[in-house]
């Protein structure tokens, strides 16, 4: 492997498409383990440079291997020659015999710049962002990215704070205060957020639970025994979904008012949305028979958006975007009210029931009797004095 004291004569176009591929890497390497004016104050001549028993070092660095062999051969050479001391184009010099010597990896870059030119150009993009910083147009995050990049990415958060301290800089958090409400508002908001994951992970150990208790009981059946039980729970199964259809087409109309839901805050909206989602799992769970609409309910509605977080996609039940007074038979609609005047004394399955979708977060005054002053009022009583047309639990 040949050595030339002096400075390469060729131009950098004529070394190899790795070398010129991982030449700043290679800058990069040689300036971390050249001689420092730190390291050695008394000798100017070895400064820049790096001794040649640190060169296979500093090259494997990059990625470069070397065997015994060849390692004892380059520092013998280094040695007839008179070389204490590598400089930099030394350093490229025998890397790129190096890569020549291997000649396993042809890489087609296109041409190299000029030296000058490729320096030029990184340090007026530099120039060009702290430029744009000075002026108040670089955003903080383009800043600390940048500056992590010089440094390898060794700019943590810490870090760019104590820039921001030692420049007197503000940061955002420290022009902005946050107002008291706004903390209040955000600490409820993660503690509700921490409920439901508590919420969530409950019901999943509660469904494993089930799981494990279910596999346990089937183990410890016999094979008729087993075949047997799925299925009288396969057909259980399926008399729930007819019972589920027949309410859906036949079912005595339950109507749900949802068009009261653009007076509503958040926190009511989602109280409404879980109300009609407990409302359609029980009459599912027992099997009533029951065919409950909702109206007023578009799906671009935030109500909708919190129906969907109980899936309501899903939901056997009759969802219109008009008002209930515009699709249904005037003469079948019972409005139920606490302010009407006459009582519900009985359930007739040809009329539809219409209940207001309010919640009793805040007292809101007789809004019904206005939106049904055309239609037939009626107020519960107690449940004990209702009577059903066909004597049947609704």
């Amino acid at each position: 492997m040949e050595v030339s004291n002096a400075n390469l004569a060729r131009s950098v176009k004529t070394l190899e498409p790795l070398t010129r591929h991982l030449l700043d890497d290679i800058t990069s390497v040689f300036s971390l383990n050249c001689i420092k004016p730190w390291d050695d104050c008394d000798d100017v001549n070895k400064l820049g440079r790096i001794p040649t028993c640190d060169f296979v070092n500093a090259a494997r660095q990059l990625g470069f291997v070397f065997t015994t062999s060849e390692s004892r051969a380059i520092y013998r050479k280094l040695k007839d020659s008179n070389l204490d001391y590598i400089n930099i184009d030394q350093f490229i010099q025998l890397l790129n015999n190096k890569v020549k010597l291997d000649n396993t990896i042809n890489l087609d870059l296109g041409e190299f710049p000029d030296v000058n030119l490729f320096f030029r150009k990184e340090l007026e993009k530099c120039y060009k962002f702290l430029d744009y910083q000075k002026a108040g147009k670089l955003p903080a995050a383009d800043l600390k990215h940048m500056l992590s990049s010089l440094n390898n990415g060794e700019l943590n958060t810490v870090g760019f704070q104590k820039l921001y301290k030692e420049a007197k800089m503000e940061t955002a958090s420290e022009r902005e205060r946050i107002p008291r409400s706004e903390k209040k508002r955000r600490k409820k908001a993660l503690y509700r957020e921490k409920r439901r994951l508590k919420r969530a992970e409950r019901n999943r150990e509660s469904r494993r639970n089930k799981q494990e208790m279910r596999s346990l009981m089937l183990s410890q059946m016999t094979s008729e025994e087993r075949m047997d039980f799925l299925m009288k729970e396969k057909i259980k199964k399926q008399e729930k979904m007819l019972a589920l259809e027949n309410a859906y087409e036949n079912g005595v109309g339950i109507c749900i008012n949802c068009c009261f839901h653009n007076t509503m805050n958040e926190k009511e909206s989602k109280s409404l949305a879980k109300q009609i989602s407990v409302t359609y799992n029980m009459i599912k769970k027992r099997s009533a028979h029951i065919k409950l609409i909702l109206s007023g309910l578009q799906t671009t509605s935030i109500l909708y958006e919190h129906c969907m977080l109980f899936g309501i996609q899903n939901w056997k039940v009759h969802r219109h975007d008009e008002n209930y007074w515009e699709f249904l038979d005037q003469s079948k609609i019972i409005v139920l009210s606490p302010d009407a005047p006459e009582v519900l004394e009985t359930v007739d399955p040809d009329n539809i029931y219409v209940i207001g979708g309010l919640v009793d977060v805040h007292v809101k005054k007789v809004w019904n009797l206005y939106k049904y002053k055309k239609c037939r009022t009626r107020h519960m009583p107690k449940p004990k004095n209702t009577i059903c047309a066909q004597e049947s639990s609704l």
